[in-house]
């Protein structure tokens, strides 16, 4: 899944492209974060989770992944069964 990531000019008011990604996730994620050393961590919602991806990924400055985890690399199978 391509995802454009858009960043703020406040002064004016305006957004400008930043970078194009490909995302880990099979639909688009419900949450992501993108903190200030560029590094864009994702999270999937639980149900879409189980069968469309990682449920968390995140991805080097550079758009590439580097690390993501599927239900079970976060859970026993017991805890994600309940």
């Amino acid at each position: 899944m391509l995802r454009r990531l858009f960043r703020s000019n406040y002064r004016t008011r305006s957004y400008a492209d930043y970078q194009t990604i490909t995302l880990a996730n099979g639909v688009a994620p419900s949450e992501a974060f993108l903190p200030t050393d560029g590094v864009l961590i994702t999270f999937e919602n639980f149900a879409d989770s189980i069968h469309n991806g990682p449920l968390v990924a995140m991805y080097s400055k550079s758009g590439e992944l580097i690390m993501s985890f599927e239900l079970d690399d976060l859970y026993s199978q017991e805890v994600a069964a309940e």
